[in-house]
C-alpha cells in the first residue's frame, strides 16, 4: 500500500549459517525498537524469508516471491555468495533496490546496477593480514579456505599482498591484475639498467609504463561494454537506459584516468623497491631485501655509494607525489631521469 514500505529479507535463520541470519535480523528489529518502524510517514514492514544455507536455488525463487507475490520495495540481507548472485539477476530486472549486508565475494556487486553492499569483502580482512605477516618477516605460509568464491578471494588476495613487498596500494591494485607479476619482473630489469645509467633503460621504461596505462585503459573500455550490454537487457525505459549510459560514460572517463595514474605509480613503486634493495646491499644489509629473486642484479648494481641511492630514493618519492597530482605522466618521468642524472653527476 502506498502508506507502508516493504522491506523482503532473505536470511538464513536455520541451519549451519543460522547464527549470522539471526545476527541481522535481531540487529534490524533492535533498531526499528529503538528508532521507530515508521520513515517519512510511512510504516516499514519486514517480509522474512529463510534461505536455510547456500542455496542458490532456493534463494533465487525467494527473491521472485518477494518481488512478483509480496511486491516488497527492497530486498536485503544475504549471508552466503551463493545466494546473492542467483538473485542479481531477479532484481535487476524488477529493478528491486537491493542491499547485500553479509555476503563477502568481490563481484557480487558487479553482477546488477540494483545491488549495493554495505559490509566487506574477505579480500579486504586478508589483506591486511598478508602485509602484517609478510612486514613481521613470514615467507611461507599455509592457507586454508572455502573452496568457492570469498575463500578463493581471500586466499588470492593474500597472494597478491605478498607480492607487493608490503604496498596496501598496490595489493589491492595487483589483486585485479592477472599479468602484474610479468610486468614487475620486466620493470625490476630495467630497473636494474636504470641504477647503472643506462638511458635506453630509462626510455625503455617510460615506454613500457605507456604501454601498461594504455592496457589498464582498455580494460576499462572492455568492462564498460559489458556493463553497456548488460544494461541493454535489463532495462527497458528508454529515458532511464539513457540516464544509466551517461552515467557509465562519465565512469568510463574516471575509471580510465585513475587506472592510467596508478600504472604509472605501480611502475614506480618497483623502481624504489629496487633502488632501496640496492642501497640496503651496498649497506651490507643483503638479507634485508625484498627483492630477493633479483639478488645476483642487485648486487652487481650496487657499485655507488650508498648515500647516492638514498638520494635517487628522494627523487622517485617526488615524481610519485608528482603523479598523484595529475602531472602528465610521461613529462614526470623524464624529469625524474633528469634529476637521477643531476645525483650521478654530483658524486
Amino acid at each position: 500500500a502506498g502508506d507502508t514500505i516493504k522491506i523482503g529479507l532473505v536470511l538464513q535463520t536455520s541451519g549451519p549459517f543460522a547464527d549470522s541470519g539471526r545476527q541481522m535480523l535481531n540487529a534490524i528489529k533492535a533498531y526499528m525498537l529503538q528508532h521507530g518502524d515508521v520513515v517519512a510517514g510511512k510504516k516499514i514492514e519486514l517480509v522474512i524469508k529463510d534461505v536455510g544455507g547456500p542455496a542458490p536455488a532456493v534463494a533465487k525463487r525467494l527473491c521472485q516471491e518477494l518481488a512478483v507475490k509480496e511486491k516488497v520495495d527492497f530486498i536485503a540481507g544475504f549471508g552466503l555468495t551463493p545466494d546473492a548472485l542467483a538473485c542479481a539477476p531477479v532484481v535487476t530486472e524488477a529493478k528491486i533496490p537491493t542491499v547485500d549486508m553479509l555476503a563477502a565475494t568481490s563481484i557480487i556487486t558487479t553482477r546488477s546496477p540494483y545491488l549495493a553492499r554495505v559490509s566487506h569483502t574477505l579480500a579486504q580482512i586478508s589483506e591486511p593480514m598478508a602485509i602484517w605477516a609478510y612486514k613481521k618477516g613470514y615467507r611461507e605460509i599455509f592457507t586454508v579456505v572455502a573452496d568457492y568464491g570469498p575463500g578463493l578471494d581471500a586466499e588470492r588476495a593474500a597472494v597478491v599482498a605478498r607480492l607487493s613487498h608490503g604496498s596496501v596500494e598496490r595489493a589491492l591494485r595487483l589483486a585485479g591484475d592477472d599479468r602484474g607479476a610479468q610486468r614487475r619482473q620486466r620493470y625490476l630489469h630495467l630497473a636494474a639498467g636504470i641504477v647503472l645509467h643506462d638511458r635506453d633503460a630509462e626510455r625503455t621504461f617510460v615506454d613500457e609504463v605507456g604501454n601498461a596505462e594504455v592496457a589498464a585503459a582498455g580494460a576499462v573500455e572492455t568492462d564498460i561494454a559489458r556493463r553497456r550490454d548488460e544494461l541493454e537487457r535489463a532495462v527497458a525505459d528508454d529515458r532511464e537506459r539513457v540516464w544509466h549510459a551517461r552515467r557509465l560514460d562519465a565512469l568510463q572517463r574516471r575509471e580510465q584516468a585513475r587506472v592510467s595514474r596508478l600504472a604509472a605509480l605501480d611502475a614506480l613503486d618497483h623502481l624504489s623497491s629496487f633502488v632501496r634493495d640496492v642501497w640496503a646491499v651496498g649497506l651490507g644489509a643483503a638479507g634485508a631485501v625484498s627483492n630477493r629473486d633479483r639478488l645476483a642484479e642487485l648486487q652487481h648494481a650496487a657499485v655507488a655509494r650508498p648515500d647516492l641511492y638514498a638520494r635517487l630514493l628522494v627523487v622517485v618519492g617526488h615524481t610519485r607525489k608528482d603523479l598523484s597530482l595529475n602531472i602528465d605522466r610521461r613529462l614526470a618521468l623524464q624529469a625524474m631521469f633528469a634529476r637521477f642524472q643531476e645525483v650521478w653527476e654530483s658524486a
